[in-house]
C-alpha cells in the first residue's frame, strides 16, 4: 500500500486531467492541438487566431472539428442560449436569466414597467403606478393632499382621487386657512355668515340659489327660447333684485356667472354685484361659496362692479355674446388698507392654474423686453396641436323606418318595429335613454412631446358648467368629456349646445400655460314626441322654431341652420347714389343707394355700419339708415377700416391720409356729419423709419406718429390694435401706444413667417398687414398679411392659420402633412370677421375675380366654402385646416 502511494506521487501530472485538453503520460501532459503549458490550460494563440470564434461562448476543438460550448450555450457556433426559464414573448434568456424587452420587467419578463416618475410617490404594480396616500395622477406626481392637509384635515379618496376634508375651523385645498372660530362672532366677516346668529345680519344677506328658485317653478317648454329659460333670475323674490324687465332684449340677453373669493381663495357671501353705472339692471348678492348670476344684454363688453365692506370695490369687464351663460374667472377681492379691521390678515395664494383658461390673452409689448420664459421658446405649436371629435352628427342618422341600426360614431342603437295591419312603425333610440350623454373625444398630445412639457390641462365650459382636469405630460394623451345635457341651473337643454374647450400646455421652463381654445357642438335632449314609454311613432314629428330643428318620427333630425345660407340684400336698390347725397341717403335701407361700399362693422345691438366711400352710414335693427359721418373726398383716396368697440359700442375709423384714428362722437341724431368725430390716436404727423422717438412708443397715443393706419380691432378692456404700415401697434387702456410686431428702424427687411410651426413675434417683419380681428373665445389677435391669415399666440409667436406663404415652394410642402394649417392658398384677402363661437369668416378674391367667403371652423380648423362661387382649383373645394 505504501509502495502504491509512492508511485502516484512520482508518476502523476500536475493536473491529472490536463485541464481537459490533453493526456497524462508518465507524469507529463501531452496537449491537444491548440493548447500548451504544463497542464494544457494555455491557449495556443498562433493556432486559434485562425480558427472559428464560437460566438465567444465556447472553444473550437481541433480534434473533432467543432465548437465546445460554454454552459448555457449551444448550437454549431454556440450562439443559441440554453435556458430553463420561459421568458415568454417579452424577453430572451441569457446566462440563465431573462433579458426583457423595453417596457417589461420581472424575472420572467411578464410584468409591465412604470414611468420612472412613479418611484417618487408610488409603487409599480404590473405597469400601474399605485399612488401613496395624498398623490394622484397616472404617475403619482399630482398632489391631492398638499402638506398632508396641514394636520387640520383628513386625506380622503373621492371619485378615485385624494383630497383634503378639513376639520371644523379650517378651510382651503390644504386646510391651512384658519376660520373665525375663536368664540366671538363678527358678522362683518364673511366666514361667520354660516352661523345662525348672523343669518339676518345685513352683511350676510345673500341672493337665492337659482336651482332652489327653479324647484318652485314649472319647467319651461321644450321650445322655450334662451330668454324664457333664464328670465326667472329677474322675477320677484328670485336672484337679481330691482331689474327692469323692459330693459332686456330677448334676442340679446345673456347670463354672467362667477365666483367672488378672498385672496386666500375662500368664497365671500354678500358681495353686491351690479352692472357698472347702470342701475336699470338691478343687483344681486353673492351666495354660499361666493357664486353669483346676473342677467345682462349681450353683444359687447359688460362691466360688473363688486362691493362689500371691508373689501375694496373693483370692476371686471368681459365680452358677452348673445344668448349664452358666460363664466368669469374667479374675482379676487382685496382688503381695504384704510379699514379698521387691521387685525384681519390675508395671505394671497395662487389660484388653480387649470381655471386660467377662463381669462383672455394679454400680450407683452416689445419695449417690455419679454424674456424667453415669457415667450416660451420650447412650446411647439405644430407638435402640440389638440384634435377634438364630437359625437354630434347633424342630418347623419335615422330616416330608415322598419330597420335596426347601430350608429358607431354616436354609439346609438336604433330599433324599429312595424305595427301589424298598418304602415306605422314604432321607433326606439338609445340616445333618448336617461343615462345617455353627449361625448367629446380629445387627442391632447401625439407620438412626440417636448422634454420640457410637464402637465396638460383641460378646461370645458358648457351652458355655465365648468369641467377641469390636469394630466401629467405623456405621449398620446386622450381625454373624454361626457355632458349630461343640462345647464348649470339643472335645466334640460334641448337642441344644440356650444362647448368651449381649452387645452393648456405647461412647460417647466415657461412662466404660464399656453392655451389652445376650440368650440364644438353637442347634442342636447331630444323631445319625447309620442310619449309611449320611450318609444315613438314615425308619423309624429316635432319642430323647434327657436333652434330651427325638425325632429322626425323616423329617428332623423334636420338642423336647418346647417343648410346653405341664402344671401339677401339689406342696403341698395341697384342704383348709384350721388357723391354728396344730401336729400335721399336717409330713410329705409332697402330703398337706399350706394356709391362704393368699402368697409363694414356691426354694433352690439345688431345694427350695421357701412363705409360707403365718403359717407359712414348706420343701418338700425328696424331697417332705417342715416349718415353719421361725412369724410372729405381726399380722405378716402386710401381704403379705411371700421371697428366697433365692445367696451362702449362706439365706432372707430382709420384715417390713412391724415395718419389718425377717429372716433364717432354720436351714433344717433347727428346734425352735422362732417364734424361728428374726435381724434383718438395720432398727431397727424407721419411715422418715418428711423424716427428717434420710435414714433411715440411708450407715450400718449394722441401724440404718436402713425405711418399708414389700416385695420383696427378693439378688445373688451379697451386695448386698441392698429395695422400701421408694416407694423402692428397697440394702444393700452391707459392711452399709451406700443409696437406689438415690427419696429421703426431704417432696416425694414422682410422676415417671412415659417412654412410650418411658429416664429417669435420680435423676429417677424410683416409686408403690409391690413385687416385685424380678435377671437371672442380667448381674445387672441388675428391679422392678414401677404395673402395669409396669421395669429399672434399668447406666448408671443406668429403662426399661419390659413394660406400658404409665397416663399414655401413645392419642396417645402412635399414634407408637410396635407392636413396642416397652411394647406391651401388664398387669394387677395379683402376682410375677415369672427362669429361668436370662434368661427373665422374670410372674404377673398382670386385672379379670376371670383369673390368668395370661406369659414375656418373653430372645432376642426378646416376651411370651407360659406358664400360665393366655388372654385375647383387644383386642391378641390376644401381649402385648408387650422
Amino acid at each position: 500500500m505504501s509502495f502504491f502511494l509512492f508511485f502516484r506521487c512520482t508518476e502523476d501530472c500536475i493536473d491529472h486531467s490536463c485541464s481537459g485538453h490533453g493526456t497524462c503520460v508518465s507524469g507529463q501532459c501531452f496537449c491537444k492541438a491548440g493548447w500548451q503549458g504544463d497542464d494544457c490550460s494555455i491557449v495556443d494563440q498562433q493556432v486559434y487566431q485562425c480558427l472559428p470564434g464560437c460566438s465567444d461562448h465556447g472553444t473550437y476543438d481541433l480534434d473533432t472539428g467543432s465548437c465546445i460550448c460554454d454552459r448555457h450555450w449551444t448550437g454549431i457556433d454556440c450562439s443559441q442560449a440554453v435556458c430553463s426559464l420561459d421568458c415568454g414573448p417579452n424577453g430572451i434568456c441569457e446566462n440563465g436569466r431573462c433579458r426583457c424587452d423595453d417596457g417589461w420587467t420581472g424575472s420572467l419578463c411578464d410584468q409591465l414597467m412604470c414611468d420612472p416618475r412613479c418611484a417618487e410617490h408610488g409603487q409599480c404594480k404590473n405597469g400601474t403606478c399605485v399612488c401613496s396616500q395624498g398623490w394622484n395622477g397616472r404617475h403619482c406626481t399630482l398632489p391631492g393632499c398638499v402638506n398632508g392637509c396641514s394636520r387640520h384635515g383628513q386625506c380622503t379618496m373621492e371619485d378615485g382621487e385624494y383630497k383634503c376634508i378639513c376639520v371644523e375651523g379650517w378651510a382651503g385645498n390644504d386646510c391651512s386657512i384658519a376660520l373665525e372660530m375663536n368664540g366671538m362672532t363678527d358678522c362683518s366677516d364673511s366666514e361667520c355668515c354660516v352661523h345662525s346668529i348672523c343669518a339676518e345680519h345685513i352683511m350676510c344677506l345673500a341672493s337665492n340659489d337659482p336651482v332652489e328658485v327653479l324647484l318652485r317653478k314649472q319647467p319651461p317648454s321644450v321650445t322655450a327660447s334662451f330668454y324664457q329659460r333664464v328670465k326667472f333670475l329677474i322675477e320677484e323674490n328670485s336672484v337679481q333684485s330691482y331689474a327692469h324687465m323692459d330693459e332686456y332684449s330677448e334676442s340679446r340677453v345673456s347670463v354672467m356667472r362667477g365666483q367672488v373669493v378672498t385672496p386666500q381663495g375662500l368664497g365671500i357671501i354678500g358681495i353686491r354685484v351690479s352692472v357698472d353705472r347702470d342701475s336699470r339692471f338691478g343687483f344681486t348678492l353673492t351666495r354660499q361659496g361666493g357664486w353669483f348670476d346676473v342677467l345682462v344684454n349681450g353683444g359687447g363688453a359688460v362691466t360688473l362692479q363688486f362691493q362689500r365692506s371691508p373689501f375694496r370695490p373693483l370692476t371686471r369687464t368681459v365680452f358677452v355674446p348673445w344668448n349664452q351663460i358666460v363664466v368669469l374667472p374667479p374675482v379676487q377681492m382685496q382688503i381695504n388698507d384704510n379699514d379698521e379691521h387691521d387685525d384681519i390678515s390675508f395671505i394671497s395664494v395662487p389660484s388653480n392654474l387649470a381655471y386660467s383658461f377662463l381669462s383672455t390673452s394679454h400680450y407683452r409689448f416689445l419695449e417690455d423686453n419679454p424674456s424667453p420664459i415669457a415667450i416660451c421658446l420650447e412650446h411647439d405649436h405644430e407638435l402640440l396641436s389638440p384634435h377634438l371629435t364630437s359625437t354630434w352628427m347633424p342630418n347623419g342618422i335615422g330616416s330608415v323606418p322598419g330597420k335596426n341600426f347601430i350608429f358607431a360614431e354616436t354609439q346609438v342603437v336604433q330599433e324599429s318595429l312595424k305595427i301589424p295591419g298598418s304602415e306605422i312603425h314604432l321607433l326606439y333610440k338609445s340616445s333618448q335613454a336617461s343615462g345617455y350623454r353627449s361625448i367629446v373625444r380629445m387627442q391632447l398630445t401625439h407620438d412626440r412631446i417636448p422634454d420640457t412639457l410637464t402637465h396638460v390641462h383641460v378646461g370645458v365650459q358648457i351652458e355655465g358648467s365648468l369641467h377641469v382636469k390636469t394630466y401629467e405630460a405623456d405621449p398620446n394623451l386622450r381625454h373624454i368629456f361626457a355632458w349630461n345635457k343640462r345647464n348649470v341651473f339643472k335645466q334640460k337643454v334641448y337642441g344644440i349646445a356650444m362647448a368651449r374647450i381649452s387645452i393648456g400646455y405647461e412647460h417647466a421652463t415657461c412662466r404660464g400655460i399656453v392655451w389652445e381654445t376650440r368650440t364644438v357642438k353637442l347634442q342636447g335632449f331630444d323631445v319625447d314626441i309620442s310619449d309611449i314609454g320611450g318609444w315613438g311613432l314615425d308619423i309624429h314629428h316635432h319642430y323647434n322654431f327657436h333652434e330651427g330643428i325638425l325632429q322626425k318620427g323616423d329617428g332623423a333630425t334636420i338642423h336647418l341652420k346647417e343648410f346653405p345660407r341664402i344671401v339677401r340684400g339689406v342696403l341698395g336698390d341697384g342704383q348709384q347714389r350721388t357723391l354728396m347725397c344730401r336729400d335721399h341717403c336717409n330713410g329705409l335701407s332697402k330703398s337706399g343707394q350706394l356709391l362704393t361700399p368699402v368697409a363694414l362693422a356691426s354694433g352690439p345691438d345688431g345694427s350695421l355700419f357701412v363705409g360707403d366711400f365718403n359717407l359712414i352710414r348706420r343701418i338700425t335693427t328696424n331697417g332705417s339708415i342715416f349718415t353719421i359721418l361725412q369724410l372729405d373726398t381726399t380722405r378716402v383716396s386710401y381704403q379705411y377700416y371700421l371697428s366697433v368697440s365692445p367696451a362702449d359700442g362706439q365706432l372707430y375709423i382709420s384715417d390713412s391720409e391724415k395718419h389718425k384714428i377717429l372716433k364717432i362722437v354720436s351714433l344717433e341724431n347727428v346734425e352735422d356729419p362732417s364734424s361728428n368725430y374726435d381724434v383718438i390716436v395720432g398727431s397727424g404727423q407721419r411715422c418715418i423709419p428711423g424716427d428717434e422717438q420710435n414714433c411715440g412708443d411708450g407715450g400718449p397715443a394722441i401724440e404718436a406718429r402713425l405711418s399708414h393706419p389700416k385695420g383696427l380691432a378693439i378688445a373688451a378692456d379697451r386695448t386698441m390694435y392698429i395695422a400701421d404700415g408694416t407694423n402692428i401697434r397697440a394702444v393700452d387702456p391707459k392711452g399709451t401706444i406700443h409696437t406689438l410686431i415690427g419696429h421703426h428702424g431704417h432696416q425694414n427687411r422682410w422676415s417671412p413667417v415659417p412654412c410650418r410651426g411658429a416664429a417669435r413675434a420680435m423676429q417677424v417683419q410683416l409686408q403690409w398687414p391690413t385687416a385685424l380681428a380678435l377671437n371672442p373665445l380667448d381674445g387672441s389677435l388675428y391679422f392678414v398679411d401677404d395673402r395669409l391669415v396669421l395669429k399672434l399666440t399668447s406666448d408671443m409667436k406668429v403662426k399661419v392659420i390659413a394660406g400658404i406663404p409665397l416663399h414655401c415652394n413645392e419642396d417645402h410642402l412635399a414634407g408637410m402633412n396635407r392636413t396642416a394649417p397652411a394647406e391651401e392658398p388664398l387669394g387677395t384677402v379683402l376682410a375677415m370677421a369672427f362669429g361668436p363661437n370662434g368661427d373665422l369668416y374670410v372674404a377673398d378674391t382670386n385672379s379670376k375675380r371670383i369673390n368668395t367667403i370661406k369659414v375656418i371652423e373653430s372645432s376642426t380648423g378646416f376651411m370651407k366654402q360659406f358664400a360665393g362661387k366655388i372654385d375647383h382649383g387644383r386642391y378641390g373645394v376644401v381649402m385648408g385646416k387650422q
